[in-house]
């Protein structure tokens, strides 16, 4: 039996660097590995008002960051998207934060296993 976890962080927008399918794929194995009264604290940056010189929309929620000779490909879900996930795996947002620490707004969400 895998170990379980009472709190599990994904921070950085980690969950963006993964496709739509990836995406669910992560959020059931991190689900999986939380105790039934655990959290997960989301952090999602907000790039809908793109504003930030080395990352273009390339349509449809994808986004390339281009800095220093590297190309990285982003997914960012929609809410309903992430309603969905919530839901699927029987998570509930417990808290919500949005801060604006640089270019980009970003958005806490704590969520508890229910």
């Amino acid at each position: 039996m895998a170990q379980k976890f009472d709190l599990i962080l994904l921070m950085w927008s980690e969950i963006t660097e993964y496709n739509k399918q990836e995406q669910y794929r992560l959020i059931s194995i991190t689900r999986n590995l939380l105790s039934s009264s655990g959290r997960i604290v989301l952090e999602l940056a907000d790039l809908s008002d793109l504003k930030h010189p080395y990352a273009t929309s390339s349509g449809e929620q994808k986004f390339e960051y281009n800095f220093q000779a590297s190309t990285d490909n982003f997914y960012l879900p929609t809410k309903s998207e992430l309603e969905f996930l919530y839901e699927e795996f029987s998570l509930a947002v417990e808290r919500s934060i949005t801060y604006q620490p640089n270019s980009f707004l970003r958005e806490l969400a704590i969520l508890k296993a229910f």
